[in-house]
């Protein structure tokens, strides 16, 4: 992995190689040994899909009020260009934490990739060794633990999962995020808790993501809901900084706000996020407030990145980096210098991994932004900042320097593990996709910014399901789907919508149509079996799982497929088979709680308590918000007469879904017997 050193005639000062030094053997970007300094402490706060033109202390405008972000510019330094190295929140915070760019970390989309810690240390874990408490409070599915980005941190507080496991249930829209409240509230609980440590807080916050649902006051004060989303954000951030006030923690604190990525707005074809680069899609703000208020009120206008942020810390710490940087201080000297000090690299696989067309890389340096994909963009930001004239034609030589530059660096694409269903659901309720492509020979390539406005009524449609408008959804996802844009995904999505309004034999067939278009990816399949099985079509569910598993055999997901197909057995009285069926399902996956789940199932079926008990402790003991596993083992505690444990199990079941109707009523059965006969259903 070699990146090319643009000529110096070409873009004085250029630092490329410095920049995508970690693909190289170029010298180490390691800072200098200094006597351990004060430990501050350290805050950084996430604000998810914000643009920084849109807001007033970059832009000027003033028909938009964002005191709270303003107050940190007044007390900070304040970087004019600063770019994400992917337009996608999992990838964006990868490289944030970690210091790398994409190739390097590894992490190229929100699904079918995982952080890994061992490989490519997080910035958390630097702190600790440097006797740091470690605490983040998310308010996204996309950035849960299972993603490995929690790693270091002495406390991870996520949204509750997006749906209970065994549950088989469509998720709904709103489970897979929570408010910016939310996580504040669990921020605070940490720096109380934090103790005579130093603590380092992550504290991300989902608005302005899209749906766009800004709260009041700002949903009448803005006519245009993204501002409105923007000014519910500030006031979160407002709160937050005045808890840091009453804590006595922010005068002293290094706080840094940013945003992982932009936000398209339709500005080129593209209303949210993901498939282009253009400027709008990867500047964000960035705001650095130093201990002290030192440097306060300073604009630096050379170009950085998300990645000069573990520089930054480390250099504020005098803390010598263990391994190579590709990054720079943010500290450093110079804030008046050129904006051609620096060349800053972004990609986008998204187009690449869901679609089947090219992905995209840029880098901006000096004035200058290339787009690359099967064709080059060229636009000057000084003097086109909507990019609206490509300048190809004209700037040959810094074009030429650029792409040699980019055809140096090997962005070779690991494929990404295959994602189960209840991870597509919760991803596609923050409206990320979870269909990859399918390989398809010989098919013509293809620029995702030649098909992004066919694609616009899918993605529209999309939004429609993520705000719970599925009969609307529908009518523009249909013709869309049948006229083959967007292939699976949009036949995917119009399952969706049919599922959640109860037209399950609908769902069926859209799913099925989804599975042929994208190569049959197993959490389709999970999907449509599950909706088969509801419908009581339990040999039309074998019949596809038998298919199903000819390609998935293997792995988790061959696994997931076997627990569905134990249950189509089991419904059709085939318990030989199903036994069988489940038991593979264990072998093959020893950490999946629906497979002992789904094998305690069939040893009750076969009246063998003892089998089934050791199977649905395993069950629970592997997933913690397991309810099915929970409610089970309560009935056979109960059958055994140990009914302080049937309660015990039942309690365990209402805390993880309050809702749950059979258990409050068996619950209250039990309770009112007194442990009598009367138990669970």
């Amino acid at each position: 992995m070699h990146a090319r050193l643009l000529p110096a005639s070409t873009l004085p000062g250029a630092t490329l190689v410095a920049l995508l030094g970690a693909f190289a053997c170029g010298t180490a970007n390691d800072l200098p040994s200094s006597p351990a300094a004060p430990r501050p402490p350290i805050v950084l706060i996430s604000i998810d899909t914000l643009r920084s033109d849109r807001l007033p202390a970059w832009s000027g405008r003033t028909d938009l009020a964002t005191p709270a972000i303003d107050r940190l510019v007044r007390d900070g330094l304040l970087f004019e260009r600063a770019f994400a190295e992917v337009p996608l929140t999992l990838p964006s915070h990868a490289s944030l934490l970690t210091g790398l760019l994409p190739p390097a970390h590894g992490v190229r989309d929100n699904i079918g990739f995982a952080v890994d810690a061992a490989r490519t240390p997080l910035l958390q874990q630097r702190l600790q060794t440097l006797g740091y408490t470690t605490g983040a409070a998310v308010s996204a599915e996309v950035l849960a633990k299972r993603t490995g980005i929690a790693a270091g941190f002495d406390l991870y507080d996520e949204p509750a999962p997006f749906a209970a496991s065994g549950s088989g249930k469509p998720g709904t829209p709103r489970t897979a995020e929570r408010p910016g409240g939310a996580a504040i509230d669990a921020a605070l609980r940490f720096l109380d808790g934090a103790g005579n440590r130093p603590p380092f807080l992550l504290l991300h916050l989902y608005e302005p993501h899209a749906p766009y649902r800004p709260a009041e006051p700002f949903r009448s004060r803005y006519a245009d809901p993204y501002d409105g989303e923007i000014a519910t954000a500030d006031a979160f951030v407002g709160r937050f900084l005045a808890e840091l006030d009453r804590r006595g923690l922010y005068d002293g604190a290094l706080v840094v706000l940013l945003s992982d990525h932009g936000e398209g707005l339709g500005d080129h074809g593209e209303d949210e996020h993901g498939l282009l680069l253009y400027r709008e899609a990867i500047q964000v703000p960035l705001v650095v407030k130093l201990p002290g208020g030192a440097r306060a009120g300073e604009r630096v206008r050379r170009n950085v990145g998300l990645i000069d942020v573990v520089p930054t810390v480390l250099d504020l710490l005098q803390a010598p980096s263990s391994s190579p940087l590709p990054g720079t201080s943010l500290l450093a000297s110079g804030t008046d210098a050129p904006a051609a000090d620096r060349a800053i690299y972004s990609e986008t696989m998204y187009p690449l991994i869901h679609f089947g067309w090219s992905d995209l890389a840029s880098i901006v340096s000096g004035d200058l932004h290339l787009v690359d994909g099967l064709r080059p963009e060229l636009f000057d930001l000084a003097r086109d900042p909507q990019e609206r004239m490509d300048r190809t034609n004209d700037e040959r030589r810094p074009l030429a320097a650029m792409r040699r530059a980019l055809a140096g660096i090997d962005r070779t694409l690991a494929p990404p593990a295959p994602a189960d269903a209840e991870t597509v659901a919760a991803l596609g309720a923050l409206g990320y996709l979870g269909t990859p492509s399918a390989d398809r020979p010989g098919a013509a390539p293809v620029d995702p910014r030649d098909k992004v406005r066919e694609i616009a009524p899918v993605l529209r449609g999309l939004r429609l399901y993520n705000e719970g408008d599925y009969a609307q959804a529908i009518a523009v996802l249909g013709p869309a789907a049948r006229r083959g844009e967007g292939s699976a995904l949009a036949w995917q999505y119009l399952g969706a919508s049919y599922d959640a309004l109860g037209r399950k034999n609908e769902a069926v067939i859209a799913y099925r149509h989804g599975m042929s278009l994208a190569g049959s990816p197993s959490y389709l399949a999970e999907t449509a079996a599950l909706r088969l099985l509801e419908l009581g079509r339990a040999r039309a569910a074998v019949d596809l799982l038998a298919g199903e598993l000819e390609r998935h055999s293997t792995g988790a997901e061959g696994a997931r497929l076997r627990v569905l197909l134990s249950r189509a057995l089991l419904q059709i009285g085939r318990i030989d088979d199903a036994a069988r069926v489940a038991n593979e399902a264990v072998q093959r996956n020893g950490k999946l709680a629906d497979a002992f789940y789904q094998r305690a199932v069939v040893a009750l079926a076969r009246k063998d308590g003892l089998a089934a008990i050791e199977d649905l402790v395993a069950a629970a003991a592997l997933d913690a918000r397991h309810i099915e596993a929970r409610k089970a083992l309560a009935m056979v505690r109960h059958a055994q007469g140990d009914d302080t444990e049937a309660r015990r199990l039942l309690a365990e079941v209402l805390a993880i879904d309050p809702d749950d109707r059979d258990a409050r009523a068996d619950l209250a059965t039990l309770e009112s017997a007194g442990g009598g006969a009367a138990g669970p259903r």
